[in-house]
């Protein structure tokens, strides 16, 4: 058996580039209003306040993102030497004719010339996700252009999404790749399923975020494929994921990051990419306090899909940090919480009358998957917004699988009546929150904080200079 085929490759390659692409005019009127929509958002941001380009402190950015690392200094073409993340292998590789291209345009217009053209692609990438909703919805829910339409709108106006369209991050492109591959295997469940395929949407998806790989494994696993050659293959591309890995982290980390003296290779290796600033606390709470659940219903479903309360300045879980002056998470006001409510119910409605289909058992497996990570094991669960990128397009199509499930008329009209509610309360919700915080708050000014004065002059040079230096903590 033929596993390995190069014109396999390049022709799968060329198949995911097509499959971004908007294939009839309804695609590319909702690719156009979900742009559209969030140019407009993002020029107002970088126009009017200097909250995404700011040079900040470290990782330090809006809503715990890094969008200020990644624009200064990731993304810099001064600094194509590289840095290398242990959740982002690939990242700098993918993004290399980006990174080349924004550092013409920098070369030629300034940072704002670069600043436009960065923030034009990331509006494209998230717009992209929004058409592949539509798609999924036209062809796997079959529910029909105008149902199909409002739920890829409402997808578009959640809170997590509004974010990615302007946040230079990696999670855009996590959440953009992992829908690719949910879409493109739900296509070919009847279908053989190319080893080419799945090692170039493996390599893709765990190349930008390591655990973004089970979301191409999943699929998989459901494809009509005999349950050994699943495992053969996936066994097959773990190994060839695992060589790149070892080969990319080893020889390009041995050049271009030096281990401490004393340190041994291994021991570089392992707490630079694998064990440095994991964000992972099994046992800070109990599974059966009021906080648990508070951080499981609040923080981890409705994070991602409407705006928070915000405090405006540090983070007062650190109270050394520097005053910042932008929108950080403060919690949720109890309509908040209903509107939340109800969606989940449609959600997991969504899936209990579906659960048969092999397509709907995917998504259960994914938010299997996301909960097990971020409910038991809770990593991330301070910044559960930002991960919701890597699970929450499993909602609308939850809820247009829901609306596959209904037939009486009148029940379709009551969802129907439901749903344009909830587009209508998110839309309120999230643009409020977006004009009322960022655009008025995002003007950004660092004050040096009492016994810390060296910490935003350090910060600096490490912006300035490209520094790196994985071992400082900036926040004591």
């Amino acid at each position: 058996m033929q596993v390995f085929s190069i014109a396999g490759l390049f022709s799968t390659f060329f198949r995911i580039i097509k499959w971004w692409l908007p294939a009839n005019a309804k695609e590319r009127c909702v690719l156009a209003a979900a742009f559209l929509f969030y140019f407009a958002l993002s020029q107002i941001l970088s126009l009017s306040t200097s909250l995404i380009d700011a040079i900040l402190p470290g990782y330090w950015g809006y809503m715990g993102y890094d969008n200020s690392w990644y624009f200064h200094y990731y993304f810099g073409i001064e600094h194509l030497d590289g840095y290398f993340l242990s959740r982002h292998p690939f990242l700098k590789l993918f993004f290399m004719p980006m990174i080349l291209v924004g550092g013409l345009i920098q070369m030629q217009f300034g940072q704002p010339g670069k600043l436009f053209f960065y923030l034009a692609i990331y509006n494209l990438i998230t717009a992209m996700s929004v058409m592949l909703v539509f798609r999924y919805l036209i062809l796997q829910c079959e529910i029909g252009f105008h149902r199909s339409f409002v739920l890829a709108m409402m997808f578009a106006l959640f809170f997590t999404n509004i974010l990615l369209s302007f946040t230079p991050e990696s999670f855009p492109v996590s959440q953009l790749l992992m829908l690719t591959a949910v879409s493109m295997m739900s296509c070919d469940l009847k279908q053989r399923v190319p080893f080419s395929q799945l090692l170039v949407l493996a390599l893709l998806n765990a190349g930008i975020t390591t655990t973004n790989l089970v979301k191409v494994v999943i699929p998989y696993m459901f494809t009509s494929e005999s349950l050994r050659k699943k495992v053969k293959m996936t066994g097959i591309v773990l190994g060839i994921l695992a060589g790149l890995y070892l080969v990319y982290f080893v020889v390009f980390g041995i050049v271009f990051l030096h281990p401490e003296e004393g340190q041994t290779i291994a021991g570089f290796i392992l707490d630079q990419y694998f064990i440095y600033n994991m964000n992972v606390s099994p046992f800070e709470y109990s599974f059966l306090s009021s906080e648990y659940w508070n951080l499981a219903f609040n923080k981890f479903w409705c994070g991602g899909l409407l705006t928070p309360i915000f405090i405006i300045g540090a983070d007062p879980s650190m109270p050394n940090a520097p005053y910042i002056p932008v929108p950080q998470f403060g919690g949720f006001p109890w309509h908040h919480s209903v509107v939340g409510g109800i969606y989940l119910i449609l959600f997991v409605l969504g899936l209990v009358r579906n659960w048969r289909d092999r397509r709907v058992q995917i998504l259960i497996a994914a938010m299997m998957f996301e909960c097990f990570l971020h409910l038991i094991l809770l990593f991330g669960h301070v910044e559960c917004h930002i991960y919701a990128a890597h699970w929450i397009f499993l909602v609308p199509l939850s809820i247009g699988f829901l609306y596959r499930s209904v037939t009486n008329p009148k029940a379709l009209q009551f969802l129907d009546g439901v749903v344009v509610l909830l587009v209508i309360a998110v839309g309120v919700i999230n643009l409020n929150g977006y004009f009322e915080f960022f655009p008025s708050h995002g003007n950004i000014s660092v004050t040096e904080c009492p016994g810390h004065d060296n910490r935003w002059t350090f910060a600096k040079k490490f912006c300035d200079e490209g520094s790196v230096l994985l071992k400082f903590n900036f926040w004591g």
